[in-house]
C-alpha cells in the first residue's frame, strides 16, 4: 500500500520504510527479553520466562487488526475498482497470468534461508551448552540487537539508492554478500570472540543484508498489475519463504538420519549378514565376505 501511494520515482525510498519498521519491531521484542534474561534465574527464563514476549504480542494483533480496518484503499486500486478492473478471483488470475513472476518471488525469497540460519540457529549454537559456546544469554541477545539498529538506519539509504541505480543491483549484493558474510558470523561465534561476532552482525546484517530487504519491497510488487498485485507478491512470496523456514529442519533431519544410517552397525553390513533369518550357532565364524 506504501507502493502505491507513494510518487513515482521515489517508490523504492518509501517502501523500504516497511522493513524499517520490521527491524524496529525486532529491536522492541530484544528489548523485552534482555532484561528478562538478564533478572530471571536461568532455570526460570528456559522454562517459562521466555514466553512472555510471545503472550504480549496479542497486542500487537489487536493493532494490527484495528489499523487495517481503518486504512483506506490506494488510489490506483480504487481507480481499477471503479472502472470494474477488479478481477472476481484475484488468486486464480494471478496464477493464469503472472506465475512467471511470482516463481521469480519464490526464487529471490529463498534469499531468507540466510538471516533464518544465522540468526535463529546462531543463537542456539551461541548459547546452547552443548555446542559448547557457552555466550551469554544476555550478551548474546545484544548482538542482533546492535545489527537492527545499524539496519534500520541504513534502510532508507539503500531504497533511496535503488531509486536511482535499480533494483536489481542492491538485491544480488545483499543476498551474496550476506551470504559470505554469514559464515564468517558463525566463525566468530565458533572462537568465542564476542567483539568479532559483533563485527560481522554490524556488516552483514545491519549493512550487507539490507540491500535485499530495502529494495524487495518495492521490487516484488512492480512486477504485478494493479489488480492482482496484492495475491500473487504473497502468495509468491509466502512460498518463498515457506521453503526457507523448512530447509535447514530438512538438512538437519537428513544429517541426522545419514549419520545414525552411519554409525547403525547392522547398516555396515553386507546383505548376508542383514538378514532377517537367524544363522546357525558359530556360522559367524565361516561366513567370508569378497571385496
Amino acid at each position: 500500500m506504501i507502493l502505491e501511494h507513494a510518487p513515482f520515482g521515489r517508490r523504492g525510498y518509501y517502501a523500504s520504510f516497511t522493513l524499517q519498521g520490521v527491524q524496529a519491531g525486532q529491536i522492541l521484542a530484544a528489548a523485552v527479553f534482555l532484561p528478562l534474561a538478564y533478572y530471571m534465574e536461568e532455570s526460570s527464563f528456559n522454562s517459562w520466562g521466555w514466553r512472555i514476549p510471545f503472550l504480549l504480542s496479542a497486542l500487537v494483533l489487536v493493532a494490527g487488526y484495528i489499523i487495517r480496518r481503518e486504512v483506506e484503499e490506494t488510489p490506483a486500486f480504487a481507480k481499477e475498482d471503479a472502472s470494474g478492473g477488479v478481477p472476481k478471483s484475484p488468486i486464480a488470475e494471478a496464477f493464469r497470468y503472472n506465475w512467471p513472476d511470482m516463481l521469480r518471488v519464490v526464487g529471490c525469497s529463498l534469499m531468507n534461508v540466510i538471516p533464518v540460519v544465522a540468526t535463529i540457529f546462531g543463537a542456539a549454537y551461541a548459547v546452547q551448552a552443548s555446542y559448547g559456546i557457552g555466550f551469554s544469554k544476555s550478551v548474546y541477545l545484544w548482538i542482533p540487537v546492535i545489527g537492527n539498529i545499524v539496519a534500520v538506519l541504513v534502510i532508507p539509504y539503500v531504497g533511496n539508492l535503488s531509486d536511482r541505480i535499480g533494483r536489481r543491483l542492491p538485491i544480488i549484493v545483499g543476498a551474496l554478500g550476506a551470504g559470505l558474510l554469514s559464515f564468517a558470523y558463525l566463525y566468530a561465534i565458533s572462537i568465542h570472540n564476542v567483539a568479532l561476532a559483533i563485527v560481522m552482525s554490524i556488516l552483514m546484517w545491519g549493512v550487507i543484508c539490507q540491500g535485499y530487504n530495502a529494495t524487495f519491497p518495492s521490487f516484488y510488487p512492480e512486477l504485478f498489475p494493479t489488480r492482482s498485485r496484492v495475491s500473487a507478491m504473497a502468495i509468491g512470496q509466502n512460498i518463498g519463504t515457506t521453503i526457507t523456514a523448512l530447509l535447514p529442519a530438512l538438512l538437519l533431519t537428513s544429517r541426522r538420519r545419514d549419520r545414525t544410517t552411519f554409525l547403525s552397525p547392522s547398516a555396515q553390513l553386507p546383505s548376508p549378514l542383514r538378514s532377517s533369518r537367524r544363522l546357525p550357532r558359530g556360522a559367524h565364524a565361516r561366513i567370508t565376505v569378497s571385496g
